[in-house]
């Protein structure tokens, strides 16, 4: 009674939403309904992690300084949040007034009069799911420049806006006819405060300038560790032989190395910063699928020097970025 046209065969179904395509007012709408039952089952999932805390910890090595407790609460937190369909929708109008200003990336708009806790009515994005474009004939200066828009956009959504999709995951990122990028599903997302946000751009940029100090430093200061509790001629080795992969390393995966110094020193890295970690592992994934020549630190670095210089400046944090797929 609600749609114009409704087709009641699935879209794309997930394990927790399916969508459905429709029309409503002349419009196609992609329409996202909840499976029953799910705060449930994520509540009674989440408990047995609790219960098997000591043995995961131990399987994965995790020093006596890993907040895992914090970390499960981070997931609960996200998990919670996406079964209901009312906070994607305050989510994906956060994103697009972001974005509003930047030509390369479009969000999909919603028909809030037809949203509800269980039901997402958005605008249809007609486009191909970038994991498509994997193998498809396109010029490989064409799939480079997907690489850049997404992760400028990335970097926009975390060190300008501190506010990003934390599942940038292949099939939920289109592109669309005229070439720009649209990110959709929006119920897992994750935010930084200030001073997450220039403490990890002070490390970022002194990892850039090869500075082992600073970088050690801004490292230490993420995890609220003190030097005196780490074997701090050991941990600035390690951060040499990171600094010296991020700078001359060959192509690949990099940004899981910061994790895993965490893990090695018992430095006590927040949970946001292991949220945007895992999500920033999918934007690596997904650009070296499609440019196997990819480096995140070759397009990320002149961004976040730029946004630490204007952070760090007296008129305060940077407000925008300007888009360009140019490199």
């Amino acid at each position: 009674e609600i749609f114009d046209e409704f087709d009641a065969t699935p879209i794309a179904s997930g394990s927790i939403a399916q969508v459905y395509k429709g029309v409503l007012d002349g419009d196609t709408v992609a329409v996202k309904i909840l499976r029953p039952n799910l705060i449930d089952i994520i509540n009674t999932d989440l408990s047995i992690i609790d219960d098997f805390k000591p043995i995961v910890k131990k399987v994965l090595g995790i020093g006596k300084n890993f907040d895992i407790d914090a970390f499960l609460e981070e997931i609960r937190d996200m998990l919670t949040r996406e079964v209901d369909l009312r906070i994607e929708a305050m989510n994906m109008r956060r994103f697009g007034d972001n974005f509003k200003n930047e030509k390369k990336v479009s969000v999909p708009k919603i028909y809030p009069d037809d949203c509800s806790a269980n039901v997402l009515t958005m605008e249809f994005i007609e486009g191909a799911q970038i994991k498509d474009v994997f193998d498809m004939d396109v010029p490989g200066s064409k799939k480079s420049e997907y690489t850049r828009i997404i992760t400028r956009s990335y970097l926009k959504q975390v060190y300008i806006d501190g506010f990003y999709h934390a599942d940038p995951h292949g099939g939920n990122m289109l592109v669309r006819e005229d070439g720009r990028i649209a990110f959709i599903d929006f119920g897992a997302v994750g935010s930084i405060d200030d001073e997450l946000k220039k403490n990890m751009l002070e490390f970022y940029y002194a990892v850039n300038n090869r500075d082992v100090e600073g970088a050690t430093e801004g490292f230490l200061k993420i995890g609220k560790a003190k030097a005196r509790d780490v074997d701090l001629r050991r941990l600035k080795k390690d951060m040499d032989d990171l600094i010296a992969s991020q700078n001359y390393g060959l192509e690949g995966r990099q940004s899981d190395n910061y994790a895993k110094l965490g893990m090695k020193y018992d430095i006590k890295l927040p949970g946001e910063f292991s949220t945007l970690q895992r999500a920033i592992l999918l934007i690596e994934g997904v650009c070296l699928e499609l440019d196997p020549r990819y480096k995140i630190q070759t397009i990320a670095i002149p961004v976040l020097t730029d946004a630490y210089k204007k952070l760090s400046s007296p008129k305060g944090p940077a407000l925008h970025l300007e888009f360009s797929a140019e490199p």
